[in-house]
């Protein structure tokens, strides 16, 4: 693939691919991964930057990438790692997760073409899960000043994250996404004492680098901070099946509608974000497809 062949600028996807290993089944996953494919089913150039393992793991997962089209270009194959996995169990639908470590998306390397593709794309998306492990934690510190928008999707995992770290990608990054349980802990490490989610959002753009923000409310919706203006969407009543890749769905739809899309209201964008995300919760698995027909009849039934 050719970077200078690429009609549209396109989303650069950062860190994990792996799979998520359930007591019946195993499917293909990861964070980064979900976003990516979700913006790719809505027919937008993504790209994602990870590291499999030389088994048969990683060798499933680039022909799974290369049927659906997605480009495999950047993802690195490893000699001495193995392809990542995750052990999940859900409790009431939510996920339970045991990373395994030391696994070859630890290990992304930067490369001249590397930087070549994030300079190029419209965006820059990361979660701090990538950053556990020195050397993919020092591409993406390589990386992020190169992007022209760099998201930050907080996306906490225990133990792998710790306040410095936490800081330091908020301090290098313009666009933060996290849900309400993390952004109590970012107004511990920030020593904000506002009550009120909106304040506490402000105020958090006030100590630090940020110009937008995206928190999300599980079943009650998100509110994001946009251009200096509050938007929020109360979310869609769904019967939850598993949450697992639900965020990543709307994180997905989110910055491909804000950042592609010149003249769309960041509402409807909000809008579409949160019922693309409640669907996914509805089904099975992190990466269900969804068509529009399903997307127009649950946002229609609200207006009804």
């Amino acid at each position: 693939m050719s970077l200078d062949s690429i009609d549209s600028r396109p989303i650069v996807c950062y860190g994990e691919i792996l799979y998520d290993v359930f007591p019946d089944k195993k499917l293909i996953g990861g964070a980064p991964f979900n976003v990516a494919q979700r913006i790719h089913s809505l027919n937008y150039p993504s790209i994602l930057v990870s590291r499999v393992g030389n088994d048969s793991d990683g060798k499933q997962a680039l022909s799974f990438l290369q049927k659906q089209k997605i480009p495999v270009d950047f993802i690195q194959q490893d000699k001495n790692h193995p392809t990542g996995r995750v052990e999940v169990t859900l409790d009431k639908g939510n996920p339970i997760y045991h990373i395994l470590k030391h696994v070859a998306w630890d290990y992304i390397e930067c490369s001249n073409d590397l930087n070549h593709l994030v300079s190029k794309s419209k965006a820059l998306i990361f979660g701090s899960l990538s950053s556990r492990c020195p050397q993919s934690r020092q591409t993406l510190s390589k990386l992020i000043p190169l992007a022209k928008n760099n998201v930050f999707d907080v996306n906490l995992r225990d133990p792998y994250y710790d306040q410095p770290l936490i800081k330091d990608l908020i301090e290098k990054t313009n666009f933060l996404k996290c849900n309400d349980f993390e952004l109590e802990i970012l107004c511990r490490y920030y020593s904000i004492t506002f009550r009120e989610l909106k304040s506490q959002m402000k105020e958090l753009i006030n100590k630090t680098n940020l110009e937008h923000i995206c928190v999300t409310l599980g079943s009650s919706g998100a509110i994001l901070y946009f251009n200096q203006r509050f938007y929020s969407d109360d979310g869609f009543p769904v019967k939850v099946v598993d949450t697992v890749g639900a965020g990543d769905s709307f994180l997905g739809t989110l910055i491909h509608g804000l950042y592609t899309h010149s003249g769309t209201q960041p509402q409807q964008v909000l809008e579409k974000a949160n019922a693309i995300g409640a669907i996914v919760a509805s089904k099975s698995g992190a990466n269900p497809t969804i068509d529009q027909n399903e997307i127009n009849q649950l946002i229609d039934c609200r207006t009804q």
